[in-house]
Parts: structure tokens; C-alpha cells; sequence
């Protein structure tokens, strides 16, 4: 299973998210932001050397604590500029054949190098924020995802103050909707890049996050 997680704009926690679903899943996560990425490591190799054929996408492999296996985005312009994004397909079907799951932390918004992954990923998680212009963009996104025939396993409304009305979310999105609480450990996950279902497995939201995951493990039976 190739899982994509989007959003249509930054700041919604989707890197977060994905890190964490990685590790409930015993799955690579792949930061795959050639300008802008969140899951970055102080090393050589990155997401950019492998679209660039310098190396293999499992050289590019790290793993930290917990046995978590991250492919790093890297962060230089002139990488991404070097990057040759038709390499993205192949080189997470790769990742796909040897693992066989894989999440993949894609770029936010509408351009080109957010739908590559899309159109490989099998199922795809939308995240966005309760206010109305992200899901404006949850929108936008949940339709490119649709034209790219990845499966949506469902939106998550991520960030909530207040436990939301998902009927309401449910009508306007047109998707399964699922929902996490705002949380400020989870601002950790990435400042450590050691996920809270780690460092806490009692915790309330990692117990969301594991129904999260096998959800997708459903969603994407569903789609074979």
C-alpha cells in the first residue's frame, strides 16, 4: 500500500500526522516536498539525490529511534531544481515492493509535485484545520485526488478545540471524516521526529491514531 497524506495548505499538521501513522504502521515514510520539506535530517542524502540517480531511494534510508525509516526531503533549491520528479513513481513503487507499506508526507496545495505522488499513492488521507478556508482547500485537494483515482480513506479535521460536528464536515467534504483534538505534544513529534504512539501509547490521540491506521489498512482492501 502506497499511502499519500496531503492537504490543500500548509500548517494542518500533515507532516505530523504522518510520522505518526508510520510508526503504528512499521512503514517507511517519505517526505516528498522538494522545496519546503518538514521530515529533514542533518544528512547527505535525501529525496533529492535519489530523484537526481545519485544514489538508491534505500541508501537514502534512515533510521531513527523506535526503528522508524524516514527518506528525507531536502531542503536546497538548487535539489529541487536538480530533481528529476519523473523518478518519484518508480522509486516509491521500490519502496512499495520491499516494504510494503509506505507513507508518503506529500507537498501541500495544487502544483505538480503534490499530484505525482497522488496519482501513485493506492489511498490517500486529507488533512485539514476546522476553519473555513482550509477547507476550502480540503476541497480542492479531495478533487484532484479523485481525477487522480487515488481512494480516499477520509479527511481528517485535524486541530480541533472543540469536538467537532462530523455530519457537518461530512456533507460539505463528501468524504469519511475523522477528527483529533489539538494537542501540543504532538508539536514534538516532529521538533524529535519521535511520534507520541511512541513516546506515550496511552495517550487519547495515540489511540485515535491507531483506529486512524487500520482504517487505511481497510481502505485500502477495499480498493483491491
Amino acid at each position: 500500500m502506497i499511502c499519500a497524506v496531503t492537504s490543500g495548505k500548509g500548517g494542518v499538521g500533515k507532516s505530523t500526522v504522518s510520522l505518526e501513522l508510520a510508526a503504528l504502521l512499521a512503514a517507511p515514510v517519505v517526505d516528498a516536498d522538494l522545496t519546503m520539506a518538514d521530515l529533514c535530517l542533518d544528512t547527505h542524502t535525501t529525496l533529492h539525490d535519489v530523484l537526481c540517480a545519485n544514489c538508491s531511494p534505500f541508501d537514502a534510508l534512515h533510521r531513527m529511534a523506535g526503528d522508524i525509516l524516514i527518506l528525507p526531503g531536502g531542503k536546497t533549491l538548487a535539489g529541487a531544481r536538480a530533481a528529476d520528479i519523473s523518478r518519484i513513481k518508480p522509486t516509491l513503487e521500490a519502496l512499495e515492493q520491499t516494504f510494503g507499506t509506505i507513507i508518503i508526507d506529500c507537498p501541500a496545495g495544487l502544483a505538480v509535485d503534490a499530484g505525482l505522488p497522488l496519482a501513485v499513492a493506492d489511498v490517500c488521507l486529507i488533512i485539514a484545520s476546522p476553519e473555513n478556508y482550509a477547507l476550502r482547500d480540503a476541497i480542492k485537494i479531495r478533487e484532484l485526488a479523485e481525477t487522480l483515482q487515488s481512494g480516499i480513506a477520509g479527511i481528517i479535521i485535524n486541530q480541533c478545540h472543540h469536538e467537532p460536528d462530523t455530519d457537518f464536515y461530512r456533507n460539505i467534504l463528501q468524504a469519511p471524516i475523522h477528527t483529533l483534538p489539538y494537542e501540543p505534544q504532538l508539536k514534538e513529534t516532529l521538533s524529535t521526529l519521535t511520534p507520541l504512539c511512541h513516546r506515550n501509547t496511552a495517550h487519547p490521540i495515540a489511540d485515535r491514531l491507531s483506529r486512524l491506521a487500520h482504517e487505511l489498512i481497510r481502505a485500502d482492501a477495499e480498493t483491491h
